[in-house]
């Protein structure tokens, strides 16, 4: 009988302990959690940090960075697809130039380089990656040739959604 209420004070030992532990890795998690959403959405691309703004929906998609007056150093939007695709992008309404990055995965796929204005009466060009992405970063125009941006350079996310 002494056994017996011994292995079940252990046991419960054993269980209260664990829900510590439980409780402590759940208050750490929400803690990083919370952090990692506070210091916004970054991507690196050649070294450099640029703050994000998500673009998921097909509205914002097709909206982009249209009618801004200006996008701030080193910042950009980042498209982000569901699938591997090649999709169009154009210059329509846009009132700064940009270069557009085409991203599979974590790796640069292709860019476009200081894309110009559309021109009014003149046809938009569409511009689209030579193979499938499923990400598009565009930023200001020069961010390519300024930071050595190559084909197959290493991308990282920190918060990625």
């Amino acid at each position: 009988m002494f056994t017996r209420n011994r292995n079940k004070a252990i046991i419960d030992y054993i269980i209260r302990a664990s829900l510590v532990v439980a409780l402590v890795f759940s208050v750490f998690f929400m803690i990083v959690s919370f952090y990692r959403f506070d210091t916004k959405n970054t991507i690196v691309v050649a070294g450099q940090n640029i703050d994000i703004e998500l673009v998921s929906s097909l509205e914002d998609k097709a909206r982009g960075l249209s009618n801004r007056e200006e996008l701030k150093e080193n910042k950009g939007m980042l498209f982000v697809y569901d699938n591997y695709l090649i999709p169009g992008f154009w210059m329509k309404e846009m009132r700064f130039p940009i270069d557009i990055i085409w991203i599979k995965d974590d790796m640069i796929m292709g860019y476009e380089k200081n894309l110009k204005l559309s021109v009014d009466n003149q046809p938009l060009q569409i511009y689209q990656p030579k193979t499938f992405v499923n990400y598009v970063l565009e930023v200001n125009a020069g961010f390519v040739d300024r930071y050595g941006v190559r084909v197959g350079d290493k991308i990282t996310f920190f918060n990625k959604k």
